[in-house]
């Protein structure tokens, strides 16, 4: 037996005609199993993401519902806050006429508490309240600590849930109070208190519909205290951040939660449309099996010649069929052309050509295909401006073409149209000659755009330079007037002085003193402001010199820092420089170095809070050809369209509503100014909240001339 079914497979492999019936069999039936697989493991994967599509639009509802709700409660609590940073404090009557209204809009249950400093002075309602009122927050340690967060941050503040004296479960919503400074006084606003809104944590549950959405999800919210993923879990069971959940980030006032979501059932790991496919699957591989074998299994020569005689009948046919469509998309081209196209043999006789080309020369001969070319030459010159005729003429002779393979130009019309020309040589695949194709394209209108926009343009460079004629005038004018405005100002200072410091005499007012030492140190301030205008106005009208030499990196440290060390000192700023070692000189004019660096560091100053750091620093580019100067702070920053405003002339960043600085707006853009007379460049790079860097890069060496 062993030996028949050994004899029987090597006369099996040796024939290869008589495996083509189990070939037929094993590949069709393989190709379709592995299709299969393929299928179920896509549909697997789009079955597990759709679940995770329809819980994240469940929770995302959740997530808005809870949003709303708590900014709901803090915007009606807005009117509050800005009536006491208007009016400097709030009565009785109007805390509660306040409260009423807010209370009757509020979506949730809430109560209001006014805390005047750190004691409570007020509550909405009163009704069970009026215990707390008089108490000093401090005595709820509970609450004290997000007090005092939001009293040190000074934005609104939302802790919970938090357990009260009642046993009732609560969120607190704390909204510091400041008060509006008077106008043109220049100071931070000042801490008056904080309006606290109480909203119970099952009113808010019962508001966003939780239960609803528990009845489809398993839910839970962690981030305590608005502490995000690094909070303690206060609604549902902490397992459901252990299942693959759904990640949703609800964001609130100086914090955030953060809520997971599954299905009540948990995640399904099978499509339900598994067992269909494998079916569907096995019982095709079977079918397609089994027709294979009994079609390859017939006899073999009788289905070559078939074959071979459909293969001939089939190729005639779709050759055919490509003609057919090749005839029909030509002529369809032609006609939705926007070029007239006319096509002509060698015989010059007209092919064929399309109803634009008739429409842009006028024709109105028909059955123009197979006539010479001559018989329309005529027509075409009667409309041709007579610089142009020469083309027609290369049109119907092909003079032209007999030397190249291509041909551009432009026809002028006597109507004023313009026509773009283009002429190609017709060849085969053995590169015979069997015409020409000429394209003929109205072109006017882009023409006449074209000389608008020329014009337009002109028209903008004469503006431009109008402009700039002005605008040096302007500078030429402000540059001449130097020694009319310092003089008045220098005398004025100066006579201040003496009677300020009572030089001739003691003065017996005393407030002719005070009087005198203001007017002084309005003069002084008033000819700073125009000394930078002036050397500003004097940078734009080109008659700013500098002088550069090689000054010592320590000396200039050392003055720079020893100038601002006052105004450092009067906001408790840390002032900190470094030199590096490998740096200890810098190619650079003098009286600019300096005026540039007091700029930077007075700037870091004003716009760092106190407690704050500014940094100075010098080092060079890796490859040596630049010194960096850099001043760094840790201020309120910028964001990239303030620092586009800061570097203008007079650009002021902060509005007139909100200043809390003196300044003009003209530092940085002279600091600019002073580094590109360097050949330098000024590079800054701030973020809002955390501070600012501005550089300045020296060329080094570098030889600056009058500019």
């Amino acid at each position: 037996m062993k030996r028949f079914l050994w004899s029987s497979a090597i006369a099996l492999f040796k024939s290869p005609r008589r495996l083509l019936p189990l070939i037929a069999i094993i590949v069709p039936m393989s190709g379709i199993l592995v299709g299969l697989f393929y299928i179920d493991r896509i549909d697997q994967e789009r079955f597990v993401q759709s679940q995770r599509n329809a819980v994240l639009d469940r929770a995302s509802v959740v997530r808005s519902r809870l949003e709303s709700t708590l900014n709901s409660a803090l915007l009606l609590s807005q009117s509050l806050n800005t009536f006491i940073s208007i009016h400097g404090d709030i009565t009785e009557e109007e805390f509660q006429a306040f409260s009423k209204d807010m209370y009757a809009k509020s979506p949730v249950s809430l109560k209001i508490l006014l805390i005047r400093n750190t004691h409570i002075t007020d509550s909405y309602p009163r009704t069970g309240n009026s215990i707390l009122i008089g108490q000093h927050i401090g005595d709820y340690q509970k609450l004290f600590q997000s007090f005092r967060l939001a009293m040190a941050s000074g934005n609104s503040v939302i802790a919970g849930p938090l357990e009260m004296i009642d046993g009732e479960k609560t969120f607190v919503a704390w909204l510091p109070v400041f008060l509006s400074a008077e106008e043109n006084e220049i100071q931070a606003l000042s801490y008056w208190g904080q309006i606290a809104i109480v909203i119970k944590y099952s009113t808010m549950l019962t508001e966003i519909r939780f239960s609803d959405a528990a009845n489809e999800l398993k839910l839970a919210i962690r981030g305590v205290d608005g502490k995000g993923s690094s909070g303690g879990i206060f609604v549902g069971d902490s397992r459901v951040f252990l299942e693959n959940p759904v990640i949703v980030d609800i964001s609130l006032p100086g914090g955030s939660w953060q809520m997971a979501a599954i299905p009540k059932d948990g995640w399904s790991v099978q499509s339900p449309n598994r067992s269909t496919l494998i079916g569907i699957g096995l019982i095709a591989s079977l079918i397609v099996g089994f027709l294979s074998f009994f079609v390859v299994s017939k006899n073999q020569s009788l289905k070559q010649y078939v074959e071979a005689l459909s293969l001939t009948t089939d190729e005639l046919r779709q050759r055919d069929q490509y003609l057919a469509q090749r005839n029909l998309l030509l002529q369809v081209q032609q006609e939705v052309s926007v070029d007239g196209i006319i096509v002509i043999n060698p015989e010059l006789r007209i092919v064929s050509h399309n109803k634009k080309f008739v429409d842009i020369w006028r024709i109105t001969l028909t059955g123009l295909e197979g006539k010479p070319v001559d018989e329309i030459k005529s027509l075409m010159l009667d409309i041709v401006h007579k610089k142009s005729q020469s083309i027609i003429d290369a049109m119907t002779t092909n003079s032209e073409l007999t030397k190249t393979s291509g041909y551009d130009d432009e026809i002028s019309l006597n109507d004023g149209r313009i026509l773009e020309v283009h002429a190609a040589l017709l060849k085969n695949q053995d590169l015979n000659h069997y015409g020409w194709v000429w394209f003929f394209r109205d072109i006017t209108a882009r023409k006449n755009a074209e000389m608008a926009l020329a014009r337009a343009r002109d028209e903008a460079i004469r503006e431009r330079e109008r402009a700039q004629i002005a605008n040096r005038s302007k500078s030429e004018f402000l540059a001449l007037m130097s020694h009319e405005l310092r003089t008045p100002l220098n005398a004025i200072i100066g006579f201040s002085e003496i009677i300020s410091k009572q030089m001739f005499g003691e003065i017996q007012q005393p407030r002719y003193v005070i009087y005198a030492q203001d007017i002084y140190n309005s003069g002084t301030h008033l000819l700073s402001l125009i000394n930078d205008i002036l050397d500003l106005a004097k940078i734009e009208a080109g008659k700013m010199e500098i002088y550069c030499e090689w000054l010592d990196i320590s000396s200039i440290n050392k003055s720079c820092m020893s100038l601002i060390e006052g105004m450092a000192a009067k906001k408790s700023l840390s002032l900190s420089s470094k030199v590096f070692d490998n740096i200890e000189k810098i190619y650079a004019d003098p009286r600019a170095m300096k005026q540039m660096l007091v700029n930077l560091l007075s700037n870091a100053c004003k716009f760092t809070p106190k407690g704050g750091a500014v940094r100075l620093e010098f080092t060079k580019t890796n490859d040596g050809s630049a010194v960096i100067v850099s001043v760094s702070d840790t201020g309120i920053g910028m964001s990239k369209e303030d620092i586009v405003t800061a570097i203008e002339p007079f650009g002021q960043i902060e509005n007139q509503l909100t200043r809390t600085q003196q300044g003009t707006g003209l530092g940085l853009p002279m600091v600019k100014m002073l580094i590109e007379l360097h050949k330098g460049h000024l590079e800054i790079d701030s973020t809002p909240g955390k501070g600012t860097t501005v550089k300045l890069l020296f060329p080094n060496p570098i030889s600056v001339s009058s500019v």
